[in-house]
């Protein structure tokens, strides 16, 4: 006796895993400023799960989408290994191995971003957000890459690609910069500087600009696993069957007697 189930099409993985960040960063959103944990203006993405209980919905949160984004890079190297299998020698496999690798840095700096809350352990947080943003930026970019010159993809699928990825390079990286001269110009105290700003306190310009950076960064980034649907779409994923083992002597006792 087995049970075989059915085929599940990968495009809608890729799709879940934008819909969960999107859920997870929004919802917390929503909850800390009901609670009055951070500034109406826009907050960085870490400080809407800085506090419970929204903390605990975005270490979830960003621990499955992780885990997701993991396999679903996964599955993309395989189905790049599939199709340029036919180049032999000229196949990319360092190029493929390295983009996984990469998969795996962003992975895990964004399960670092969601378990080490920014007013608790900011260092790990704050490197755990670089390996999640520039490791997944200069993944997308090398997929627009590989897209175009190993795997023949439309050339819409590929350009819209790589400018996700210059765009997500750059706003990273103004990220980065609006935030150390916001942290050098700020008069407050430490938890303020990270969560709770006002106009009155200095850098709060640079303050705003950072924030809106990596919101874009992050919506840009999320906007990029949906692209993934394209090459999904034409694979299944078969879930395993149940298969009854063969009958123990006892069933074959049982069914003499």
């Amino acid at each position: 006796m087995f049970v075989v189930c059915s085929h599940i099409g990968l495009q809608w993985v890729a799709l879940l895993l934008a819909l969960i960040m999107s859920f997870t960063v929004l919802t917390t959103y929503l909850i800390s400023i009901y609670r009055g944990h951070v500034n109406a203006e826009l907050p960085f993405i870490s400080s809407t799960g800085a506090y419970p209980p929204e903390s605990c919905i975005f270490g979830e949160g960003l621990n499955i989408a992780a885990f997701i984004s993991l396999i679903c890079s996964f599955f993309w190297y395989l189905i790049a290994l599939e199709r340029t299998k036919f180049m032999g020698t000229h196949q990319p496999n360092c190029l493929l191995k390295f983009m996984l690798v990469l998969s795996l840095i962003a992975a895990i700096g964004l399960t670092l971003v969601g378990n080490f809350q920014q007013v608790n352990v900011e260092l790990v947080h704050d490197i755990g957000a670089g390996m999640a943003f520039f490791g997944t930026t200069l993944y997308i970019i090398l997929c627009a890459l590989v897209s175009k010159r190993y795997l023949g993809t439309h050339w819409c699928i590929w350009a819209f690609r790589l400018v996700l990825g210059i765009m997500a390079a750059i706003t990273s990286s103004l990220f980065s910069v609006c935030h150390t001269i916001s942290r050098i110009n700020f008069n407050g105290t430490q938890e303020e500087s990270l969560t709770y700003r006002h106009p009155g306190q200095g850098g709060f310009s640079f303050y705003l600009c950072s924030t809106s950076f990596e919101w874009a960064a992050g919506f840009i980034i999320i906007l990029f696993f949906t692209t993934w649907a394209y090459e999904f779409r034409s694979y299944a994923f078969q879930l395993p069957q149940v298969v009854k083992k063969h009958p123990s002597e006892s069933d074959i006792y049982s069914l003499k007697s």
